[in-house]
């Protein structure tokens, strides 16, 4: 590697010119050729030699690695002889402190000079604070501006979020009114409207999940079958695919509301479907209600279907039902045999049944008493809690709060000179952090538990009503309660395995179950109560109101 020598104190006699815009649209408006021209006549004037053509560069100063701008910077580094880089303005040259530490190290080493032809300032190994100063100013000058206009644009944003305007592609059944053209040509979108021609097909979509007789398959065949396709120009437009189907299916703007940024805002454009039918379709897909079976009828009820695996391979199990040749029919649960090495033969329905009220329903027995000393002890409970969770998030308020004094405390040190600008950037992020953790376990501490409340007692009416739910004769409130009490079904040869969910497990096997009335109704109350009245998780399908009346 060559060595290279120079002398600080030379006088400069080269330079290279550095000429920088943001987007293309800017180079095309010709302010590249605009900033060359300006600054070669300004190089003429100071008889400093070009080496190389001027680095004309398109790029962020603030966003990103600046590649081109370290490219021309290692070409400088390269050179025998003290460098001039000659450019616009100091914006131009750099937006931010990034660079800063580099080009000042290289100015004091004699190296380079700083030319700047608007601000008419030359920047050099002896040049005096009062400089300095203007550079240090012009590059805060200009991180203001870039954050000016961010704030701007964030500003305009959410002015036309909270108006109810989306601003970006719409979803599939709405289409982009195209108008006008920008400068550069480009057309953007100016409105939304409903799309003829698909808005229905995606109606039919939403209203055929909902009845949950239907898979993310059905839907992907249903709409291949309705050439429903993507948003792109018709000439690239794809089928739509199971993945395009669930966003589909989960996106709130085809009721009236838009998400942004995990926010949800009201839109102005009319909705393809009601609220209460989106609810119902993330019912289905949160398996509040599961598809009865894959069978292309899909309208017999059974008991059991999409509830029950198979033990031996873990396929889900089909119901189905057979007519005997005396004309009686019965229901049966047999699996695909999707695996080859599955032998679980079929089971009649009735047996399963037969196991449940034995190992379940008959199990649980809560008389009146209990019941409202439950729903006591809920409440008592729930109580306490809330005031519990008061004083910690109080407590919580009261660091947040100390944790911003500090940081308007380290502003003023910075501002003071008391600190450097490292030590600010570094203890004002630790302290955001502190900050960010802080209202993050605030939230989790509830002080409105009414809601809770209820849907805990709820519970308790539930599993006291179980087996009296059980034995209605409406299959579906059998499924609902079903659903509620048991998890990780499935059958192995003639028998059912299943786990209770939480809460009412506490309420069916609690190891105390037979000491909670000690065998008098006047004081039903078990000892350890709390544990079994503030369960950490309840099931996420818990709506059934509907179920004990």
């Amino acid at each position: 590697m060559t060595k290279i020598n120079y002398d600080p104190d030379e006088e400069c006699k080269q330079a290279v010119i550095f000429a920088r815009v943001s987007s293309e649209e800017q180079r095309r408006g010709a302010s590249l050729s605009a900033q060359i021209k300006t600054v070669e006549d300004y190089c003429n004037m100071k008889n400093l030699k070009l080496l190389i053509k001027p680095f004309d560069i398109v790029e962020s100063s603030t966003h990103g690695y600046r590649e081109r701008f370290y490219q021309m910077l290692d070409f400088v580094k390269q050179q025998t002889h003290k460098t001039a880089i000659c450019v616009n303005c100091i914006d131009r040259l750099q937006r931010s402190y990034k660079e800063y530490n580099e080009l000042d190290m290289l100015r004091l080493a004699g190296r380079i000079e700083l030319h700047f032809y608007k601000e008419g300032l030359i920047l050099h190994k002896d040049s005096n604070s009062a400089d300095i100063a203007r550079w240090d100013f012009g590059i805060l000058g200009a991180k203001m501006y870039v954050g000016n206009l961010t704030d701007n644009v964030k500003r305009s944003q959410l002015y036309k979020w909270e108006e109810g305007q989306f601003q970006s592609f719409a979803p599939i059944g709405y289409r982009n009114i195209r108008l006008g053209n920008t400068d550069s040509g480009r057309k953007v979108p100016k409105d939304i409207i409903v799309d003829e021609e698909r808005a229905p097909k995606v109606q039919r979509l939403f209203e055929a999940y909902a009845t949950g007789n239907y898979t993310l398959k059905d839907l992907y065949l249903m709409a291949k079958d309705m050439n429903l396709r993507s948003l792109y120009k018709k000439e690239h437009a794809k089928p739509f695919s199971i993945p395009n189907i669930q966003h589909m299916l989960k996106n709130p703007f085809y009721y009236g509301v838009m998400r942004v940024k995990n926010k949800k805002y009201p839109h102005k454009y009319p909705p393809l479907i009601t609220k209460d039918l989106w609810d119902r379709v993330q019912d289905v897909m949160n398996n509040r209600a599961r598809a009865p079976s894959h069978l292309s009828y899909g309208e017999k009820e059974y008991i059991f279907s999409g509830l029950v695996k198979c033990g031996p391979c873990g396929c889900l199990m089909t119901c189905e039902t057979k007519t005997k040749k005396n004309g009686k029919k019965y229901n049966y649960l047999k699996c695909n045999h999707l695996k080859n090495h599955c032998k679980q033969k079929p089971i009649n329905e009735n047996m399963l049944i037969q196991q449940l009220r034995d190992e379940v329903f008959g199990e649980l027995r809560i008389s009146d008493t209990m019941l409202n000393n439950i729903k006591l002890a809920i409440r008592e409970n729930m109580k306490k809690e809330t005031y519990l969770n008061a004083s910690i998030k109080r407590g919580l308020t009261n660091d947040i709060g100390e944790l911003k004094a500090k940081q308007d405390r380290l502003l003023t040190a910075l501002l003071d000179g008391d600190i450097d600008r490292e030590v600010f950037k570094l203890k004002k992020a630790e302290y955001e952090g502190k900050i960010k953790e802080l209202e993050e376990s605030q939230s989790k501490y509830s002080t409105d538990n009414k809601g809770l409340t209820d849907l805990l007692v709820q519970i308790a009416d539930i599993a006291a009503n179980a087996g009296k739910i059980f034995d209605s004769p409406i299959i579906s409130k059998k499924r609902e309660i079903l659903k509620l009490l048991l998890s990780d079904s499935y059958v192995n040869e003639k028998k059912l395995y299943f786990s209770i969910t939480k809460p009412f497990d506490k309420l069916f096997f609690s190891k105390g179950y037979n000491t909670w009335c000690l065998g008098t109704e006047s004081n039903c109350r078990h000892r350890d109560f709390q544990s079994l009245a503030l369960p950490t998780e309840l099931p996420r399908h818990l709506v059934c109101k509907n179920l004990i009346h």
